[in-house]
């Protein structure tokens, strides 16, 4: 059997790291790769549930997926990795690998209970506040753990009722479900933004539309 693992630790990567040979003969030489970005919607209602005392109402919450949309379709050689997307922006992703004109596997990326982690570069500390403001909500929504790469979260214990694990900015863990750069970024030696961070251009854009971009965007365009 081949062995496909999927990692959203850097945008989102499908590594083949084991052909099976055997497995293979008489079979396709390469796989498919067909990637799609999930619509969720939460639904809440209101419970009754009689106790000792009484009753007592609790909102309960229950998450359901409607249709995903389509983004990309690629071919891989086995025995190869593949990067589907260059975006490095929050995609909540659904992918399916084919074989042999076959659905081999299939992965739905799912944050819950797992650790994301952000990396933070700050034009200074108000625009950290901002944004750390805006990811204790986002793990609040996504109930998941989270970790910081930045040098002043990871000095300072202000920021542990949100950072689960803090990192110096340029550390090289990847031990992580999810990783997600927050910043500004631009096309090599150009002052263009990239879009593959900045879906919506940098212009007039405050620390707040910055995040809001990265984290949310594929949540309200589609």
């Amino acid at each position: 059997m081949h062995n496909f693992t999927i990692d959203y630790t850097d945008g989102l990567v499908i590594n083949n790291n084991y052909n099976d040979v055997e497995f293979a003969k008489d079979k396709q030489s390469h796989y498919m790769v067909k990637t799609y970005f999930v619509h969720k919607k939460i639904k809440r209602s209101l419970q009754s549930h009689p106790d000792q005392l009484g009753i007592t109402a609790t909102i309960e919450e229950t998450h359901s997926s409607s249709d995903k949309t389509l983004l990309t379709t690629n071919n891989c050689n086995l025995g190869c990795w593949l990067m589907p997307s260059f975006v490095k922006h929050f995609v909540p992703y659904h992918v399916d690998i084919y074989y042999n004109d076959k659905l081999y596997q299939s992965d739905t990326m799912d944050c819950k209970y797992k650790l994301v982690n952000f990396t933070l570069h700050p034009k200074d500390d108000r625009e950290l506040y901002t944004w750390m403001n805006v990811i204790e909500n986002f793990k609040k929504q996504m109930h998941c753990d989270i970790s910081i790469k930045n040098n002043t979260v990871a000095s300072t214990t202000e920021f542990d009722h949100i950072a689960d694990v803090k990192y110096n900015t340029d550390d090289t863990n990847k031990q992580y479900y999810l990783g997600l750069h927050i910043g500004r970024f631009y096309q090599p030696n150009t002052q263009m933004p990239d879009i593959n961070y900045h879906p919506d251009q940098l212009h007039n854009k405050n620390s707040l539309d910055i995040i809001n971009d990265i984290l949310y965007y594929y949540t309200t365009i589609i």
